[in-house]
């Protein structure tokens, strides 16, 4: 069957993305889109699980974005193992169980400090004052990018956004991703004159090229404060809207976990892995043996 689904669509954001997925599943465990060039999307969670593990039917080396023309790849995400695997091994030491330890310290200071201001001033927009501020902070210790670097972050991640979400169904991904790339080559060089014993330097002394170093801080600076600001800010938003969740977990701050454990559950911080104004929440894969309609989502030109 089919189903009309923008997965750049600005308007797709809170509370009407829940009815785009509530026709997506009314449309059948595999629907297809016209949109973009055509795909096909799946919407139950076990085809989902399933297509996710079987790379060598349903391969992301052809990148995950809608439209897809094979030169527009992230770095690992749409790579299939054994490369894949590769490059996880080496962005994994900044993401270790270790290092978040290591890092309690500077996170609690740093969590401490941003919520401490935001209360003596009364409150504000707590997405600028705590969700935002927080992710940037942890980028420049966790990653080793330059206070100077994380300030634009937001900036040139909005515009990239922009150039996506942009009228017409063509989408110029080297234009969107363009200024992120410079932005991560200036840091390199940076690096290079400077020098610091960080994650990126290590990117330096790998055996890697230039544009798979800029893909894999990219990967870092994008991800690694979106996600975080979602989740914060959601979280917030949640409490806010129901004051007895509030009052319990006042009553009791050993539920703490268990808060942000459900709201992770109920409210994906990265949904399509885009924007939060967007569409369905599952991770598309270009399927490539002769044309097979199985649970992903598919480009364009199957049958």
């Amino acid at each position: 069957m089919g189903v009309d689904l923008d997965p750049y669509d600005p308007g797709l954001t809170e509370p009407t993305v829940w009815d785009a997925y509530t026709a997506a599943r009314a449309a059948g465990p595999v629907a297809r889109s016209a949109r973009r060039g055509g795909f096909w999307v799946l919407t139950g969670h076990d085809d989902v699980r399933a297509a996710l593990r079987d790379p060598r039917t349903f391969s992301s080396a052809s990148g995950h974005r809608i439209p897809t023309d094979g030169t527009q790849r992230s770095i690992p995400i749409d790579f299939d193992p054994p490369v894949h695997t590769a490059y996880r091994r080496l962005m994994g030491p900044p993401l270790s169980t270790a290092r978040v330890r290591e890092m309690r310290p500077f996170l609690e200071r740093t969590i401490a400090d941003l919520v401490g201001r935001f209360a003596a001033e009364g409150g504000g927009d707590v997405v600028r004052a705590v969700a935002l501020p927080l992710p940037l902070a942890v980028l420049t210790e966790l990653v080793g990018f330059a206070p100077g670097t994380v300030e634009r972050f937001r900036e040139v991640t909005e515009q990239m956004w922009s150039g996506l979400t942009a009228d017409g169904e063509a989408v110029d991904f080297a234009g969107a991703f363009r200024r992120i790339a410079e932005l991560m080559a200036a840091e390199l060089d940076a690096h290079r004159e400077h020098g610091a014993d960080d994650f990126v330097t290590t990117l330096l002394a790998a055996e890697l090229d230039e544009q798979e170093r800029i893909s894999i801080l990219a990967t870092f600076a994008v991800a690694g404060h979106e996600t975080t600001m979602n989740a914060a800010s959601t979280l917030v938003h949640l409490l806010l809207e129901d004051p007895a969740r509030q009052e319990r977990l006042r009553a009791d701050p050993s539920l703490a976990p268990r808060f942000v454990e459900e709201m992770l559950r109920h409210r994906s911080p990265a949904q399509n892995f885009r924007a939060p104004r967007h569409l369905p929440g599952h991770r598309r894969r270009a399927a490539r043996r002769g044309g097979r309609c199985g649970p992903a989502l598919v480009r364009g030109g199957q049958p």
